[in-house]
Formats: C-alpha cells, structure tokens, sequence
C-alpha cells in the first residue's frame, strides 16, 4: 500500500469510473465494426451463435445476447467480459485494439479481484493508463470528432474527487462482487460433489415432465411493479440501499449487545455454534470471513445483511419482535436486489424504507444508547436526502454487478437441473412441494405409456425420488436462511 486508506479508497473509486468509460467505448466500437461489415450487432451474433456458445461466458449470457422473441440484445445489460468475449470471437479488429481489449479484461479482474475496495498510487497509475489507452485507441477507430471531445471531458470528470457517498456505493459494489464470485465457487463445489447417478436418473424423468407440471415445482420469482417516473425510482433505490446500509450496521450493534450481554466475544459466539454454522451454505461460503486463518478475529466490515441474518437464527436468541424484523429485512432485501432494474417505485419505498426503520428503531431500543439512537436518526434522515446522479449511478452499477453474478449462480444451479430447486425454499415450502413432488411421479408414470416401466422399475424410481427428497432435507438441515 502505497498511499493512505482514504486516498486509496478514493483511487478505486475514480478508477471505476474511467472503467466505465472504457465500457461505453467498448459499445462504441462494437456498433462501429457491425457497421463497417453492413450488419447489426444482433445478426453478427446469430452468424457466430455457435461459436459464442461453445464459451462459459458466452452460455450464461444467453438470454442478454439472443433475447427471446424479436426482442434486439440491449447493449445496457453488457459488461466487459461479455464484450470482450464478442469482439474476441467475433469480429476481427486492429491489433492495436484487440490488445487493448484484452488487457482491460485483465485489468478489470485484477481490480475487481482484490479483497478491498482500495487501490495504491502506483497501481491506479497503471490500471487508468490502460483503461485511458483504450479509449484514446478506440476514438481514432471510431474517427468521430465529436465523441472525442465528448469521451475526454468524461474521462477528466471520472478523475475528480468523489464524494463519500460514492466512494461507499463503490465499495458495496466490490463487496457484492467478491461475495456472489464466492456464492458461484460454492455451487461449482456443490455441483461437483453431488454428481450421482440416482440424480441423473431422476432428472432424466423430470425432464420428460410437462411445463406446467415443472412449474409448479421450481418456486416463484419475486418482481417489482412500477407505478413512478424512471427518475424518481432511480433516486428511491439509491436511498433505500442507503438506509438499507443503515440497517447492516444496526445489524452488527445488535451481534455486540447480544455477545456482551452473554460475557463473550463475536469470536467465541462464532466459535461455539461453528458445527450449526457450517452446516448452512451461507456459512459454508462464508467460512474464511467468519474464522480467519491464525489469530485474527473475524471483521463485521466483511458481514453483509445475509451472513447477519445467518449468524442470528443460528446462534442467538433475539427478543421475538427483533427475531422477526431480521426476517424481514432479509426477505426485503432479497425483494429489492432481485428485481431486474435498480428502480423502486414510491409504494415499495415506502414499504421497503418501512421495514428498515422498524427494525432500525426497535434495534436502538434492544441497544439502549442514547447518543448512537441520535447519530443514528442523524444517518437515516440523510440516507433520504435527494443525492447526486454519480450516486444513483454508483447504486445501479452495483445492482447490475449482482444480476450478473447471480445470473451466473443461477446458470450453475441449472446444471444440476433438479437438484438446487428446493434452496431458495421455506422448510414449510420445502416439505409441501416435497410431498406434491412424489404425487406427481405417480401421476406422471402412471400416465405415461412411453416409459414401459415394469413394477420394479416403478419401484426403483419412486425410491430414488423419496432417497432425492431425504437428501435435499439432510442436506439442508436446520438452515432457516438463503440466499
């Protein structure tokens, strides 16, 4: 580290935005190339279909490249290492070029891959220096006189100093990337560990189910209506995140009341509920966060809402209306994130920032100190405050950052078919959809003449379905939290 925390924070802060500079010329350059070869991005991407497919980057992105219906892709919903792979397999660009994408794909993970959101002197040095590189390449290739001047005063905007609020919403971002790039890593584990061939047999049946039947079984998907200008839910997201971060950090004041009203540590706490612990994904993936290598005590910095909401209902006895605001408030922030744009319109902000502020309010009651409940009052009325377009892009580029990985999770979890449907479930949805599962197979194979199962094959199946289902419960355990 070459230069103060704050100075560093600010780097990463400022060097994310020349990134995203650089992605919009990416855009620039993709348009111009389909151009020139007198197509449209979206009949390039049909003419190398097969080729894009063949790559894992290219297979997650499916339905961002090939939408269904006559719906054209949305350059929007791109990122660096989808255009990198596309201008890579697809197209055939100046050399200069083709060395400057790679290195700003290279560049990128480096910044992204870092445990903190912090950037030296020396390294913002040379990861603007590439991002500005490509950019200066990409205007020459672009020959548009008019973007030059344009791109130049964003590129001297993005290097001005941030305010704090900015500096955090780029830091939430880094978080949600490293935490979603460890929730994917799990799953490849995960998927790995659980190659069966039982499983194989009962996908292989479920496969053969019609739609309608699937669909009863894989759960709901939650989303957000929209009843507001485009403006005005942009702003309602950014300070609903904010009281959102408010509420984390009530989160962890709550965790220390608990610990030292118990004459104990965090780390003790952690410590003795480690076997529960580690039997919920959420700990399993969050095993170095929670008990670091050697004597080092575990950060609360590093905790986020759903690592919080683990550790309670697994090793504390919370007073029952704080034991059900922190269901809540998990439940509102899987509601607020999964929804497909960083928009929140005036009704959920007000039942989203409804449900922070009860929790808020009766967490400094549980705390009991009266100058935090004042400074506290203090954050949340200034989470509320109208806040700057950097911030409300900050918040959107975040958002996009956990679609994305998520999305990538998700492709993960398609691989095991049947196999992960069950884990975003209730118990109670659990053990319902269980028993609606083994009464389908019996409609099903009884309905259906192709199979020519004989009694003991009926059998078999029917074993593998109810060995499947056993497994999923064991495997769960006493896990009340997910994702």
């Amino acid at each position: 580290m070459a230069c103060s925390k704050e100075k560093g924070r600010q780097n990463y802060a400022q060097l994310i935005q020349i990134q995203d500079v650089a992605i919009e010329r990416l855009g620039d350059v993709l348009k111009k190339y389909t151009n020139d070869q007198l197509m449209t991005i979206d009949q390039l991407l049909s003419k190398h279909k097969g080729t894009i497919l063949e790559s894992d980057v290219g297979k997650r992105s499916l339905s961002v490249l090939f939408p269904q219906g006559s719906t054209k892709t949305d350059l929007e919903n791109w990122d660096i290492t989808l255009y990198c792979c596309i201008l890579t397999n697809c197209c055939i660009l100046p050399s200069t070029l083709e060395n400057d994408v790679n290195g700003i794909r290279i560049t990128r993970n480096a910044i992204h891959h870092s445990p903190k959101a912090i950037v030296d002197d020396d390294d913002y040095t040379q990861f603007s220096g590439v991002f500005k590189t490509f950019i200066f390449n990409a205007l020459n290739y672009i020959n548009d006189e008019t973007l030059k001047v344009n791109v130049n005063k964003q590129v001297e905007e993005a290097e001005r100093l941030v305010s704090e609020q900015v500096v955090k919403a780029y830091e939430r971002s880094h978080k949600l990337y490293l935490k979603d790039t460890t929730m994917a890593e799990s799953l490849k584990e995960n998927i790995n560990a659980h190659s069966d061939d039982r499983f194989d047999k009962l996908e292989s049946l479920f496969n053969k189910l019609s739609g309608e039947v699937k669909s009863q079984i894989k759960p709901p998907v939650l989303l957000l209506k929209m009843a507001c200008s485009k403006e005005k839910g942009r702003q309602n997201y950014a300070q609903l995140i904010q009281i959102q971060d408010v509420a984390i950090e009530r989160l962890g004041d709550v965790l220390t009341k608990y610990t030292n009203d118990h004459l104990m540590t965090i780390d003790q706490l952690l410590s003795k509920h480690k076997g529960t612990i580690l039997k919920s994904d959420v700990g399993k993936r969050s095993i170095s966060v929670l008990f670091p290598q050697g004597s080092t005590n575990t950060d609360l910095e590093d905790w986020d809402l759903t690592l919080f909401c683990c550790i309670f209902t697994s090793c504390c006895s919370l007073p029952s209306t704080l034991k059900k605001d922190v269901n809540d408030i998990r439940l509102t922030r899987n509601a607020i994130h999964h929804s497909p744009k960083a928009i929140v319109d005036d009704d959920d902000y007000t039942q989203f920032s409804g449900v922070f502020k009860t929790f808020i309010f009766n967490a400094l009651n549980y705390i009991n100190d009266e100058t935090l409940k004042v400074n506290v009052n203090k954050q949340v009325e200034e989470a509320e405050r109208l806040v700057s377009e950097q911030v409300v892009k900050a918040y959107e580029r975040s958002h996009k950052l956990y679609l994305k990985d998520t999305t990538m999770a998700e492709s993960l979890k398609e691989e095991t078919h049947f196999k992960l449907y069950f884990r975003n479930c209730t118990p109670h949805e659990e053990e319902k959809m269980s028993r609606e599962l083994v009464a389908i197979f019996e409609e099903e194979l009884a309905k259906e003449k192709k199979l020519h199962l004989s009694d003991n094959d009926y059998t078999r199946l029917q074993d593998v379905a109810e060995s499947f289902i056993k497994r999923l419960r064991d495997e769960k355990g006493t896990q009340n939290i997910s994702e």
